[in-house]
């Protein structure tokens, strides 16, 4: 593992290993990007035993050589040599051909096509406290930046998500914390719990924050340490990733740079085999919101086109000032998704202004836990989310343009 985390995303390798004495040991080299198969060797064993034992192997697949022209011989006829040899092919590869994993390209098609929205509960270190507070935990409860601040907004996220209404049927995807991706729901990994259990595709926020502005716009800080992020959240079921950086001007110089950088981190994320959202936020306030939008789509456009047919992308973006601005990105055929970020709106004024743009859907934050309260009894806080996702899942299922080829 340490040698492959260390390979470029071009260098593509087979591995070839004996059947491990404990099953499935090298789950983690089949699923590895760098890995297009992990083969077995027979090793000795009879081709009985060996058969056995590579089908509790799920994803490896057989390389044999003694187990294959066991039984084999000179003397046999052609009809008794053949009935041999496709008795062995055929018991080696029914060993072989465990179902591979899926889970990714039914994740895709979910993505494309399901109803729903986004949740965002991606607070970082610099939002929790104020995420806490309107949830009703005083900084006196915790001791900022350290365990005990982390676990309380653990707590928080782990309350809505084992809430029976935070689900797949109106909730499409949940963008997490890597704190939160690290942590566990009900003793059960926290990616693991949201796909397997309420059917939720998992996000990563990957960003680590935001440069001083320059040009009018805040791009993201360096990420070094952006590939190995990206392996170990594809390790633990991770679906796509998430990356902001702020537009404060129409400064066309400023939203180049935010929308180079944004595309350069996100084709490096395709790579490893997950979904980038890029967001390039415009801010609400700003007086030339509408220009710097105007700015922003053309840019876009210009990236999405060079794109490889096979590079997909979602892209968030604040609400825009002219209804259905993004209606070209949302029907590219390099885009899975357009989601809206509620940028400061309160969440009645922020389902009014996306129900507005045909084929957005929302990727809401605190317009989602708005209500939410520590103090309410689990009635009150199911009852609460309830209308909270029902509201936001209604503004964003309007019908999604099915002409574009995804």
């Amino acid at each position: 593992m340490k040698h492959l985390d260390t390979l470029g995303p071009e260098e593509k390798i087979m591995i070839k290993l004996t059947i491990p004495t404990i099953d499935n040991t090298y789950a983690d080299l089949i699923k590895h990007p760098n890995v297009i198969r992990v083969v077995a060797l027979s090793g000795g064993y009879s081709r009985q035993k060996a058969n056995e034992l590579l089908a509790r192997n799920k994803g490896m697949i057989a390389s044999f050589s003694r187990a294959l022209t066991e039984g084999l011989s000179k003397q046999q006829t052609d009809a008794e040599f053949n009935k041999i040899l496709d008795d062995s092919i055929q018991c080696i590869f029914d060993a072989s051909v465990a179902p591979r994993d899926d889970t990714f390209e039914r994740q895709l098609e979910r993505a494309k096509n399901a109803d729903g929205f986004l949740a965002a509960l991606d607070q970082s270190g610099g939002s929790t406290p104020k995420a806490l507070k309107l949830y009703g935990i005083s900084e006196n409860e915790y001791i900022m930046n350290e365990k005990s601040m982390f676990d309380a907004i653990h707590d928080m996220r782990t309350r809505m998500m084992k809430s029976p209404h935070f689900n797949g049927d109106r909730v499409l995807g949940a963008i997490l914390f890597e704190d939160t991706m690290d942590r566990e729901v009900d003793g059960i990994p926290t990616c693991e719990y949201l796909w397997e259990v309420k059917h939720v595709l998992p996000f990563l926020k990957v960003d680590k924050g935001l440069s001083d502005m320059e040009n009018g716009v805040q791009l993201m800080k360096p990420m070094p340490d952006l590939v190995p992020l990206l392996r170990r959240a594809k390790a633990k079921g991770v679906f796509g990733t998430k990356m902001r950086s702020v537009i404060l001007d129409a400064n066309e110089k400023g939203i180049a740079d935010i929308v180079a950088q944004q595309f350069e981190v996100g084709k490096q994320i395709v790579a490893e085999g997950l979904i980038p959202i890029l967001e390039p936020e415009v801010d609400i306030n700003i007086s030339n919101k509408a220009e710097a939008e105007n700015i922003l789509k053309g840019l876009i456009l210009k990236h999405l086109d060079v794109l490889g047919p096979n590079e997909k992308i979602m892209i968030k973006l604040t609400i825009p000032t002219e209804d259905n601005l993004y209606a070209d990105l949302i029907k590219h055929s390099n885009v899975i998704r357009v989601v809206a970020l509620s940028g400061g709106y309160s969440r009645a004024k922020a389902n009014e202004l996306l129900a507005r743009n045909k084929g957005m859907i929302a990727s809401f934050s605190r317009a989602l836990t708005e209500g939410l309260s520590k103090q309410q009894t689990d009635e009150e806080f199911n009852k609460t989310l309830n209308e909270s996702i029902q509201c936001i899942f209604d503004a964003s299922i309007l019908p999604r343009d099915k002409d574009k080829d995804v």
